[in-house]
């Protein structure tokens, strides 16, 4: 009996592999992310009062007093922050002259710094494509993009405790030199904020040295304790000068902005212990819908990551719940102060994010990007029909829904979360992820062309006016804390309180003497002109000059003078 041959065996084919980036293709779509987030538009609207201005000034009279030791405000001592943006921000102005650019340029690089310190750190644990994911996570949220585009000291500290936290992760995990890059980022944290940006990253590691049984072997590296020679070599030189040249002042100063601040309430700042839940759900807006399902997905399915992976999700989780509970303890506190825990956020976020989608928690998933169309939607309505959903804000929105650049960055949003609803229903994790960033950058864009110059219009627009009117004359303020005020008139602006009858007169005979008109303008408000009339000195009358429908500017002139 003859057998018929059995047909050949073809081998089974190889899964077709993922097609390689090209590697222009990376650094292209992060700068052009940051252009958008960051960049665009950055100087084409005024300081926002109260913090831009203060930190604008205070590194303008660091070049004006030629003084880089010791920073002021309004020719007043200001020790509230060191000195590194205030360095960063004067160096800005020498290369590009003073301007809103040049103030707000520092943060933007920093911005920028740590969301390629987010590429680069889940690149060589995770895959290329997480690493990308989790850094345009980063450049899109809420509170970091707004914060990115703005004149104060927060991005550079989380860029300095990012920097500090990724260094020393890769030198408990990699290589123990990184550690001395850790020590010298934390040094530079020092100089940026104080001491928190040892304490808190040293906390971190330690617990996260903990938990994976590698605390006496990180101890009796020698790396780590150049690290934190490195540290003390780079920010002490700074402390011990200005010790020496402000001595009880400066030493004051410290304890109660980096101590009294912790343990009590400073500058009428107290928040209940979840003060930073809702602004935590609002500043990592839209990824803040999707936190809770990544990470429960994340701790539910770590058997599909590698052990590198595992590590730095471990890792990344401790960063951002160790930054949250060390800000929610204090008894001061400020919306900015969790931003450090962005980068963390987005890295967590993003691993959990594929995971979500192909787990049970689908269904959650795309859940909370319905939840982000209606979110969209929402704002569109409010922009193309504010007569019926704000009736009393109609006025202000009228103006918005009249402008194309506004009614497209309410559609751009609205677009950009049914396109990511649409690649999760066909289980396309990264093609939905990638709208939604995109969605992000593009409404950045469009609100930078129309609602930020109204809103900065309506907020900063009276101010600047009086300012135009007043010109050179003696100008003061009432009741009211303005910075902008002394750095668009590029002088010292003094503040009048309620029971500053000696000041005011003292200010009222300076201008008298200066002119024959002898005018002392005011600004204050206009709800707080009766509590003013008390300290007119009898010989002098007060005129309104200009007036919006919160702010008033006033002068003082002797009676018989020509009214200004």
């Amino acid at each position: 009996m003859t057998l018929a041959p059995s047909p050949p065996v073809l081998p089974t084919p190889a899964p077709a592999a993922r097609a390689e980036w090209a590697p222009w293709v990376v650094p292209v779509v992060l700068l052009l992310a940051c252009f958008a987030c960051f960049f665009y538009g950055l100087g084409a609207y005024p300081l926002f009062d109260v913090d831009e201005p203060r930190y604008a000034e205070a590194a303008r009279q660091m070049l004006v007093r030629n003084d880089w030791i010791t920073p002021y405000f309004n020719g007043i001592v200001r020790f509230d922050k060191p000195p590194l943006f205030y360095w960063l921000v004067a160096m800005s102005y020498q290369a590009l002259g003073i301007s809103e650019f040049a103030a707000r340029l520092i943060s933007a690089l920093c911005a920028t710094l740590s969301v390629a310190g987010v590429y680069a750190l889940v690149a060589r644990f995770s895959s290329r494509r997480v690493a990308l994911g989790a850094a345009l996570t980063l450049a899109s949220s809420l509170e970091f993009i707004a914060l990115a585009r703005m004149s104060i000291t927060d991005m550079t500290l989380t860029l300095c405790l990012a920097a500090t936290l990724g260094f020393a992760f890769l030198g408990v995990e990699r290589n123990r030199r990184w550690l001395l890059a850790a020590g010298a980022c934390a040094g530079l944290g020092l100089l940026a904020k104080g001491p928190v940006a040892l304490a808190l990253p040293g906390a971190i590691t330690l617990l996260y040295c903990l938990i994976t049984r590698q605390t006496m072997a990180i101890l009796r590296s020698a790396w780590l304790w150049a690290g934190a020679g490195a540290a003390l070599l780079i920010a002490a030189p700074w402390y011990v000068a200005a010790t020496q040249q402000n001595g009880e002042t400066f030493l004051r100063a410290l304890y109660q902005h980096n101590f009294s601040r912790y343990t009590g309430s400073v500058a009428y700042h107290p928040q209940p212990w979840h003060f930073y839940l809702p602004v935590l759900a609002i500043g990592f807006l839209p990824w803040s819908l999707f936190l809770p399902v990544t990470i429960v997905a994340l701790a539910q399915e770590r058997h599909s990551l590698n052990a590198s992976e595992r590590r730095l999700a471990l890792f990344a989780s401790l960063w951002a719940g160790g930054t949250l509970a060390f800000f929610s303890m204090a008894s001061t506190k400020l919306l900015t102060y969790i931003l450090p825990m962005f980068p963390a956020l987005a890295i967590v976020t993003t691993m959990g994010w594929p995971l979500a989608l192909e787990a049970r928690r689908r269904a959650s998933l795309t859940s909370a990007a319905t939840l982000t169309l209606l979110l969209g939607a929402l704002s569109a309505a409010f922009i193309l029909w504010p007569n019926r959903l704000l009736p009393k804000m109609a006025d202000t929105m009228s103006s918005l829904a009249r402008d194309p650049f506004a009614v497209a960055m309410a559609l751009t949003l609205t677009a950009s979360a049914a396109l990511s609803l649409v690649w999760m229903l066909r289980r396309r994790p990264w093609q939905s992820h990638a709208s939604l960033a995109l969605g992000m950058a593009l409404t950045t864009v469009l609100a930078i062309a129309s609602v930020i110059p109204a809103v900065n219009q309506a907020t900063q627009g009276a101010m600047l006016g009086f300012l135009a009117h007043v010109g050179s004359r003696p100008l003061a303020s009432f009741e009211i804390t303005r910075p902008s005020l002394t750095f668009y008139g590029r002088r010292a602006i003094p503040q009048i309180g309620k029971d500053d009858y000696a000041k005011l007169k003292s200010l009222y005979r300076q201008a008298a003497d200066a002119s024959p008109q002898g005018a002392l303008y005011l600004i204050t408000k206009r709800s707080l002109t009766p509590s003013l009339m008390p300290l007119i000195p009898p010989d002098a009358r007060l005129s309104i000059v200009s007036q919006t429908p919160i702010y008033v500017l006033l002068s003082l002139s002797p009676t018989g003078a020509e009214k200004p």
